[in-house]
């Protein structure tokens, strides 16, 4: 009896590692299919993504490209509008300026102020005032000058 029984119990054992080793076997061919799966998903999502950040790329730079353009036309404006207000408002222009609004208007102004100024004579007359006049004049100009002063400076 102990040779049937030791028998049963080598084929008992032997079943077992059979079993255990059929066991493993799909084990792995299941792990191995699913990381095979599991691989390929992964490479197919990678490849998603890079379509994706390809067509975003893509449609970014068609944008830049109309923005670049954008921006360099609206650069050529500013500078020709930059030389076009500093041929205006220089009072001494460069030769390539086709205008001088300023340095007309300095011209004219100063014309004006030469016609003014021959209208007024090279000293006023004061005579006829006594000192204490002239004091009281002065002292109302300078009183007139403070007030405005003070008026500017509180309703600025």
């Amino acid at each position: 009896m102990d040779c049937s029984l030791l028998q049963h119990m080598v084929e008992a054992v032997c079943k077992f590692r059979v079993d255990l080793w059929n066991m493993m076997v799909k084990i792995l061919v299941h792990t191995r299919d699913a990381v095979c799966k599991l691989r390929v998903d992964a490479w197919n999502m990678i490849v998603k993504i890079l379509l994706h950040m390809r067509d975003v790329l893509k449609f970014s730079v068609a944008k830049m490209s109309r923005f670049c353009d954008f921006l360099a036309s609206l650069l050529s404006i500013i500078s020709r509008l930059i030389q076009h207000v500093d041929c205006n408002t220089s009072s001494k222009p460069w030769d390539g300026c086709s205008s001088n609004l300023l340095r007309d208007v300095l011209d004219w102004l100063e014309a004006q102020d030469k016609i003014v100024l021959s209208w007024i004579p090279d000293s006023l007359p004061t005579t006829g005032l006594s000192i204490i006049s002239k004091i009281l004049i002065s002292f109302t100009i300078f009183l007139v000058y403070l007030i405005i002063i003070i008026l500017c400076i509180f309703f600025e």
